[in-house]
């Protein structure tokens, strides 16, 4: 802008002064991150900014540039951000909380002679089965067979196509 002022007694003056418009815009790095129930995740801010102001839709969760939030069900997390300027900006991602899959073995504890094998059939549906007998992972199938040589628990940690694991076990 130029400015041109003359006083009373017609003296002129020139001043000028430029003005630089500063604004501010960023972008969260996803819109949406799934988790299983129970977890947590980082919710990452952009960096050099003097305030932060992470909230969802009841109340301030953050005022730090990363925050880790285990919600229990789908939300949505607002951040409004400001530089050294003054100048503000907000974005805003949502949490999507999958379920804890039930993992149910279809049998009961079962009784065999010392010697004998009995199979164990794991439930369908599971990308991925890790069967655990007394504590030590040993098997990587749905059904297993097995042959304790005295009483055995064998539990089993199914994985669904999110990525959630549950669990169930039975003694024989």
């Amino acid at each position: 802008y130029k400015h041109i002022a003359t006083n009373g007694n017609g003296c002129m003056a020139k001043d000028s002064i430029m003005i630089n418009v500063h604004s501010l815009t960023f972008s969260l790095v996803q819109d949406t991150v799934y988790i299983c129930d129970g977890d947590s995740v980082q919710l990452l801010g952009p960096p050099s900014m003097t305030l932060y102001s992470w909230y969802d839709e009841f109340s301030v969760v953050g005022d730090i540039q990363n925050i880790y939030v285990n919600p229990n069900i789908t939300t949505q997390y607002n951040l409004s951000v400001t530089d050294s300027l003054g100048a503000s900006a907000m974005d805003s991602l949502i949490v999507v909380v999958r379920s804890i899959p039930i993992v149910a073995i279809p049998q009961n504890d079962t009784t065999i002679s010392l010697g004998a094998c009995d199979s164990i059939f794991g439930p369908s549906g599971f990308d991925i089965y890790d069967w655990h007998e007394n504590g030590i992972s040993t098997y990587s199938t749905q059904d297993i067979e097995v042959c304790p040589v005295d009483t055995s628990q064998y539990l089993l940690y199914a994985t669904n196509q999110y990525g959630c694991m549950g669990s169930d076990s039975i003694n024989v």
